[in-house]
């Protein structure tokens, strides 16, 4: 059977070759001990129906495919196949997501125990703060230099290889499942050593756009008191002039250049083609880095290099920067920018675009409008949506979740 959805030049369509718009949530559990899935209600389904999800982006573990190198979990693939076909008998289609926070299980979620290596280094992350480890932690940032490195193991085979084998047999068991569309290569790929230094430049940029405002030098221990003073935090951040954020995030432009150019792009034709192996026909979906969530501009091009694989789709993430904190300061002026942004490195690359991650307004009373505005900036961009997240039982009963419909 044909795939429900897939690209035909350069558009996203349906299975008669009409154009189509994505539009779903996340489904991704990141607990081992529920085997990294969730199990959906009739009134999951009914709330799903309701908002007009027609797709999702479904979390898939390397910790769950692969538990010991070379030994793959075919009882993960079965558990992961029925959810997919549970999706597909409510007529959604799946996008199997590869996901991890902080590289590896050890530190959250993704990558299996085995493949961490990190010389003995201590793990750091500021209280409250998760992500905070990408940037202090020197145990998450060496192990994800030595993935991107692709470190050679014990059993003769590097990091990368086993990475690469994961994802040949996900597309061996999907590739003919019809509502199966799409395979997202890795999320939120980031420098390991390398985002402690982009965050210290944008430090750095914050500092020098404070001392502008105050029209002397501000001192590192000035620019600390504001961070750790949420009420100055939020003044300042309201007050933010749009082309002032952009003159920051774009002061890191060019480390994220290198890093997409010389580490992102490689690996994510290596992946692809590995895929290529056994699915010709599921789209590939490939992420921005992390830095690209604030806005901060893509370097990527599109997969296969001179030959461009005919099936794939740009998948960014975009968030603001308050993003998980408890600073009252969000700005949709700066959330359209980002989009906007986004929309045009697709254009670039001459791809479709389907924002892969967005939202994450939780409990908030008020993300109703906030939900509003960026679904109609992501219609007038012609981008499809995948909202972060959908939590069965739960994010049904959240105020802003009867907004996501279209």
């Amino acid at each position: 059977m044909d795939k429900v959805f897939t690209v035909k030049r350069g558009r996203i369509v349906d299975a008669e070759g009409a154009p189509a718009r994505l539009h779903g949530v996340n489904v991704v559990n990141k607990d081992p001990r529920a085997g990294y899935l969730y199990f959906l209600s009739q009134e999951d389904w009914d709330a799903l129906a309701r908002i007009g999800v027609n797709c999702v982006r479904l979390g898939i573990f390397w910790d769950g495919l692969e538990p010991s190198p070379r030994r793959f979990a075919s009882r993960y693939l079965d558990q992961v196949e029925r959810q997919v076909d549970a999706f597909a008998n409510h007529g959604i289609a799946v996008i199997l997501d590869m996901h991890q926070d902080l590289y590896a299980r050890r530190y959250a979620d993704g990558a299996p125990d085995w493949a961490v290596l990190n010389d003995g280094m201590p793990h750091r992350a500021l209280p409250g703060m998760w992500s905070s480890a990408y940037l202090i932690s020197p145990a998450v940032q060496h192990a994800i230099d030595s993935f991107w490195s692709n470190a050679m193991l014990p059993d003769g085979w590097r990091l990368q290889e086993h990475f690469q084998e994961a994802w040949r047999r996900v597309a061996a068991r999907f590739g003919d499942h019809p509502y199966v569309v799409g395979y997202d290569l890795y999320n939120e790929p980031i420098p390991g050593s390398g985002a402690g230094a982009t965050a210290a430049r944008l430090q750095d940029a914050v500092q020098d756009c404070l001392s502008r405002e105050a029209g002397r030098p501000v001192k590192k221990a000035e620019l600390w008191d504001l961070y750790t003073q949420p009420s100055h935090l939020e003044k300042w951040l309201r007050e933010l002039p749009l082309k002032t954020y952009i003159d920051v995030i774009d002061t890191v432009a060019p480390y994220g250049e290198v890093f997409d150019r010389t580490v992102l792009q490689p690996f994510y034709n290596r992946v692809a083609a590995a895929i290529r192996v056994e699915d010709s026909s599921t789209m590939l979906f490939f992420c921005n880095s992390y830095f690209g969530n604030l806005g901060v501009p893509s370097a990527l091009e599109a997969l296969g290099g001179r030959y461009p694989d005919p099936c794939q789709v740009y998948a960014p993430h975009g968030y603001d920067l308050v993003v998980d904190t408890d600073v009252q300061a969000y700005s949709q002026e700066r959330v359209n920018f980002i989009f906007c942004r986004h929309a045009k490195a697709a254009r670039r690359m001459g791809v479709p675009m389907v924002v892969g991650e967005w939202g994450a307004f939780y409990g908030d009373t008020a993300a109703r409008d906030r939900v509003r505005a960026t679904l109609l900036t992501l219609e007038a961009l012609e981008a499809g949506d995948m909202y972060w997240c959908y939590v069965p039982g739960e994010t049904r009963q959240t105020p802003c979740f009867s907004q996501l419909a279209l």
